[in-house]
């Protein structure tokens, strides 16, 4: 299920670049028969659009029929005849409505009739001749101001959030991840920035702010199904509202799946097969509760921010007590400057390459340390510890176990569970598979089984065989210890 927020339009409209193309059809007149009659074709409606001695002199059409390749979409900008109340640079999706009104008009001026597939195949044509991404000319449409805290004051000025340098980062991160998505859709970027608590603060208003606009913003609710990821195509941002998607994720695993795809398989409007559509959104989640980690394997996606609106210098949506005094309009118009100044310096940064890609090491401690405060206590992972840690050592085989010993001990825990705890809390312990089944007796009794761990010696060495050449120069001397039988260290020239 998706939800679209309704509400103020964030983003000003913008008039598009089209890229040059094929001049062809701008010269070519429409075909006739023998007769002199027009032909019926597709061919000849491309070239009535196209060609600017038709629709365009006839002032039938007054804009460009466009492909948005971020949206995969089928879009307009402009006007056709009779349309009244469009705004300027208005972009709107292509529909039935807009497909009837222009191949009529075509019909009544140049006698071609009109059939609605021939006139969606050769609208697919044009639009297909004019490919544009409006997220990435919005963003090189920007001007950075020269504020190099643009970035750095929207959490806190807005959501109340610590100044840190590590909420800096994480805010960073997340900005260069949508713009990286944007001019690079399908590119690697699983974290997710999680925004806890202040409860009607404003941070699904936050996150759409981010989006640029709402048509490029939704919130899901499930990961499962194709509607899950159609909702995700032509998005900047995506909220998790209340982590309720990944709570109904089948495991963790499915969880940390869904956020690191670099794809989805979809089959997109007015095409008859699927195909592989590459992410262009990054995921925001929201929620109130203090307790949502519980994955340790996928603890390093999820970057917590603490939200307190006591802090916050400014609310994100119109407030008659605002300071300023300022009209609605004026207010919501600062918040987008605000906004368009971190991502004109988030732009600036992509271009330059010096964003940190990577958390850096100076701020892993602070990070974990977030993250503790977060936590969800699993009781079974705390019974499988006391079992491991104040049970095993007095078995029979201290060094094996199995799923089977835990419930003879009375423990309560199902087997999926136990597999997952043991794969993800306690590396140690090593999983050993077997395609047939084998007898083990950890606590003296034969338990048949096909999946058992056994622990890891904590004296056990690695060694690594190294290439008598690639050693340093001063490893190669014949110097050598040799002890004696009287333990005294001799060298040896």
């Amino acid at each position: 299920m998706v939800v679209k927020r309704r509400g103020v339009r964030l983003m000003t409209d913008i008039k598009l670049k089209f890229p040059e193309i094929d001049q062809t059809y701008a010269f070519l007149d429409l075909q006739t028969t023998d007769k002199g009659t027009v032909r019926q074709i597709t061919g000849n409606i491309v070239t009535a659009i196209l060609n600017p001695k038709y629709c365009q002199n006839q002032k039938i059409i007054d804009g460009q029929i466009l492909f948005d390749k971020f949206t995969n979409e089928i879009k307009f900008q402009g006007k056709i005849i009779g349309e009244r109340n469009i705004k300027e640079n208005q972009i709107r999706l292509w529909d039935d409505s807009l497909n009837n009104r222009l191949g009529l008009e075509i019909e009544k001026h140049f006698g071609i009739n009109y059939n609605a597939n021939k006139m969606w195949e050769a609208i697919r044509f044009v639009a297909h001749q004019y490919e544009v991404s409006p997220p990435k000319q919005y963003l090189q449409n920007l001007k950075w101001n020269g504020d190099k805290n643009a970035i750095r004051k929207l959490l806190p000025k807005y959501l109340g959030a610590d100044d840190t340098e590590l909420n800096n980062w994480i805010m960073e991160h997340m900005i260069l991840g949508m713009i990286k998505r944007i001019f690079n859709p399908g590119a690697k970027f699983d974290e997710m920035i999680v925004l806890v608590g202040g409860q009607g603060i404003g941070k699904s208003t936050f996150a759409r702010y981010l989006s640029i606009t709402d048509d490029w913003f939704c919130t899901i609710e499930n990961i499962q199904g194709k509607d899950a990821v159609m909702n995700l195509m032509g998005k900047t941002v995506v909220e998790i509202e209340e982590f309720v998607a990944l709570r109904n994720a089948k495991s963790a695993n499915e969880a940390k799946s869904f956020l690191s795809k670099l794809s989805d398989r979809i089959r997109i409007p007015y095409e008859k097969y699927a195909t592989d559509v590459p992410r262009t959104c990054i995921f925001i989640g929201t929620l109130n509760e203090r307790t949502f980690l519980n994955d340790h394997t996928g603890e390093r996606r999820y970057l917590p921010v603490e939200c307190n609106p006591n802090q916050r210098v400014r609310t994100i949506f119109p407030d008659k007590n605002n300071k300023e005094k300022l009209p609605d309009k004026e207010y919501i118009s600062r918040i987008r400057e605000d906004f368009n100044q971190a991502l004109a310096l988030g732009y600036e940064i992509f271009k330059n390459k010096t964003h940190a890609w990577t958390i850096p090491k100076n701020l892993l401690k602070d990070l974990y340390k977030e993250q503790e405060k977060f936590k969800y206590l699993n009781p079974d992972v705390e019974d499988i510890r006391y079992f491991l840690e104040e049970y095993k050592p007095k078995s029979a085989d201290p060094n094996i176990t199995c799923f089977k010993e835990l419930t003879m001990q009375g423990y309560q825990i199902k087997s999926k569970s136990f597999s997952e705890i043991m794969d993800n809390y306690f590396q140690e312990w090593i999983p050993v598979r077997s395609s047939k089944t084998k007898r083990i007796s950890p606590s003296g009794v034969s338990i048949p089984v096909k999946l058992y761990y056994e622990k890891k010696e904590e004296n056990e060495i690695d060694f690594i065989e190294v290439d008598k050449n690639l050693l340093p120069e001063e490893w190669k001397k014949e110097n050598q210890l040799e002890i004696d039988t009287a333990n005294q260290v001799k060298i040896q020239m």
